[in-house]
């Protein structure tokens, strides 16, 4: 069983000695319940786990702004987030963390907001474009941002 890479990118970064996050991850030892999730080693809250093994995986498409935690929690090189082939369009120049598209809880796509066009780059191996939820994630958008919105898309 391998070792989960998320671990080491918990809580800030790097800027948590290991020694300081092993110490805390000891004292909540007891709370928690080891599960293995495609041959990686995980641990989750023992008070969470039931409902966790009986939930559905999700199909939902999503746009998620620039820096949002889903990216960020794990971080843009945990490749069960973001394939590994595809980190420098998500993370770009001088840091910057690009909105992306979320399809069944993985890393898909990038977006961008101009004018009254949401333009999305939905990655060719992300599989079949989901234009229908696309557009009704634009149209969500649009209710956020005061106007209707046109969806662009292209393959990347």
């Amino acid at each position: 069983m391998k070792k989960s890479p998320g671990f080491a990118n918990w809580l800030s970064r790097g800027r948590t000695s290991k020694q300081q996050l092993r110490r805390w991850f000891d004292e909540a030892r007891p709370e928690l319940a080891e599960i293995e999730v495609g041959g990686e080693r995980s641990f989750v809250l023992a008070k969470d786990l039931d409902e966790l093994v009986s939930t559905k995986p999700t199909r939902a498409v999503r746009l998620l702004p620039g820096f949002d935690q889903f990216v960020m929690g794990p971080g843009t090189e945990d490749p069960h987030v973001i394939p590994a082939h595809r980190r420098s369009a998500v993370s770009t120049q001088s840091g910057w963390i690009q909105p992306v598209v979320i399809a069944g809880g993985i890393v898909r796509g990038t977006w961008a907001l101009a004018d009254d066009r949401v333009s999305v780059a939905w990655f060719k191996e992300g599989g079949a474009v989901p234009r229908a939820a696309l557009r009704a994630e634009a149209e969500r958008l649009g209710t956020i941002v005061g106007r209707t919105l046109a969806l662009a898309l292209r393959l990347a």
